[in-house]
């Protein structure tokens, strides 16, 4: 121990403590030797652009100006117009059309003065124009077939994409579709002429000499199924496909499983199917499968059971490696309702949506002997209790008044023995139940237990993370709950123990036959 503090603390206080030195030093070093070369070489480049800027005006000074004067007015106003610019940026134009007058008031600008400082300007507006044109424009990639432009796109790509829709929607033509000759060039173009791969395929559509019509193709996953002249004649065949496989169930959805598209766009007259024949191609074969899989999702409640935990309970009173079961453990039952998917009438999946504990499981109590096999050992003093470290008979602080209120317990450890107790195992004193296993900002890590008839016993300063028992749980006696730690407010690493009769706290002693 280091005062209040860990080790790990001590240790991490030097280390911020040694870089709070290196920064001391890092900041007294620059303020000693940096500091005054840093700020010249600053001033010099301060100086630097000012008398550039100054140069500048002068070479446009009107000819009756004095030439300082002239130079520290224009630096002047150019001052102050930065600053209005970035603190006040609405009265910016009225600030400078406030100098731009003065200005001419005070000095004669001749048509050679005027022109010296106009060039400039219209160059500067000239490449500002420029890079805001050129900022609307793209270079392009135009597609042309047989010479005629067809489309614009960012690359070749996307004139593929539509050649090979295309051909997709030809596929039901009775020979090869004749495409024209494509060439390329790359130009600028505003941004909003970029074509989509529809319109490309559109126009290739029509340069093939197929007689095009507009009508609604159907598409599954990607691929043609049929073209109709009517979008809603196509949905109403679908639909009814989905109504004959619909079951009157609740909780119940038909759909199917191919993503379905209906898209509005010009198509080969030859290719046009009428209602009847896509009812048709839609309608199961003579097995009762269809052209596309039909996807169904019903609820399924099916009654599940729950396996039952195996609590071992350590016991000093049986020898290491023997074992028995205090009470038989019981399955639980569980409703639970699955979302189950059919693809074709056979189950593709199966989703968990809710689950409804019916029977609780039973745990199976097995106690286990951690009894040496080559010692016979005793932990009792002569009381009730058993004593509750294993290896550590001192008292290092006893019940009573200190410092002006009642320690209502006793601190157990090693007393004036050499040694310390981290680490050591807590036992159970009696049987009981576990009723509070938790962190509280004294006690730190706490377990309480309750023997019956009013009579509890509390174990604090546990070593974090080191319970072996939860709530509810049944102990024995001898049986190992926690080991000693130094959490909480504690000065090192010890057991308080209490003993509780009707909630209030009374000496451990006699309970411990001491």
């Amino acid at each position: 121990m280091y005062g209040n503090e860990s080790f790990f603390s001590a240790v991490f206080n030097n280390i911020a403590d040694f870089g709070s030195l290196c920064t001391d030093t890092a900041a007294a070093f620059f303020n000693a030797v940096l500091k005054r070369p840093l700020l010249f070489i600053f001033m010099c480049v301060r100086r630097f652009f000012r008398f550039l800027f100054r140069a500048f005006t002068l070479l446009f000074a009107p000819s009756d100006a004095p030439s300082g004067e002239y130079a520290d007015d224009v630096t002047r106003a150019a001052k102050k117009s930065f600053k209005v610019l970035f603190t006040h940026p609405g009265s910016f134009p009225y600030v400078i059309a406030y100098y731009i007058k003065k200005a001419l008031g005070r000095y004669n600008f001749g048509i050679n003065t005027v022109i010296a400082w106009l060039v400039p300007v219209l160059v500067c507006a000239v490449v500002f124009i420029g890079i805001t044109e050129f900022a609307e424009k793209t270079l392009v990639l135009e597609i042309s077939a047989d010479g005629e432009v067809i489309g614009f796109s960012e690359s070749e790509k996307t004139y593929l994409q539509a050649k090979n829709r295309a051909k997709l929607l030809l596929s039901e033509a009775d020979d090869s579709p004749d495409f024209p000759d494509i060439t390329y060039s790359v130009r600028l173009a505003d941004k909003n002429k970029l074509t989509d791969e529809r319109t490309i395929c559109d126009r290739l559509l029509e340069k093939t000499g197929y007689e095009l019509v507009s009508a609604s193709g159907v598409f599954a996953d990607g691929k043609l199924l049929a073209v109709l002249y009517s979008e809603s004649d196509a949905r109403e065949v679908l639909n009814g496909v989905l109504a004959e496989k619909k079951a009157d169930e609740e909780n119940y959805a038909v759909s199917f499983s191919s993503d379905i598209k209906i898209e509005q766009g010009l198509y080969p007259e030859e290719s046009i199917s009428t209602v009847k024949e896509f009812r048709k191609l839609m309608s199961p074969d003579e097995e009762g499968n269809y052209i596309l899989g039909i996807k169904e999702i019903k609820t399924e409640v099916i009654s599940e059971k729950v396996p039952y935990d195996e609590v071992e309970i350590k016991s000093s009173a049986l020898y290491s490696g023997s074992q028995r079961v205090l009470s038989e453990g019981k399955n639980g039952y569980a409703q639970v309702t699955n979302f189950v998917t059919l693809i074709n009438g056979e189950r593709a999946g199966t989703k968990e949506v809710s689950r409804l504990t019916v029977t609780e499981p039973v745990p199976q109590r097995v106690q286990v002997g951690t009894k040496p096999l080559d010692e016979a050992y005793s932990n009792s003093m002569g009381g009730i209790f058993l004593w509750p470290i294993v290896g550590a008979y001192g008292i290092n602080s006893d019940y009573g008044y200190r410092w002006g209120k009642l320690h209502g317990g006793l601190d157990l450890g090693m007393g004036n023995a050499p040694g310390t107790s981290l680490g050591k195992n807590i036992i159970a004193v009696a049987t009981g139940t576990v009723q509070v296993a938790a962190v509280h900002s004294s006690y730190g890590y706490y377990l309480i237990l309750d023997h019956g008839n009013g009579l509890q016993t509390l174990y604090a300063h546990c070593l974090a993370d080191s319970f072996m028992v939860s709530p509810g749980q049944t102990v024995v006696a001898g049986q190992p709950i926690a080991r000693v730690g130094s959490t909480g407010y504690s000065t090192g690493p010890h057991l308080h123990f209490e003993v509780r009769v009707n909630g209030n706290r009374v000496n451990p002693r006699p309970y411990l036959g001491i």
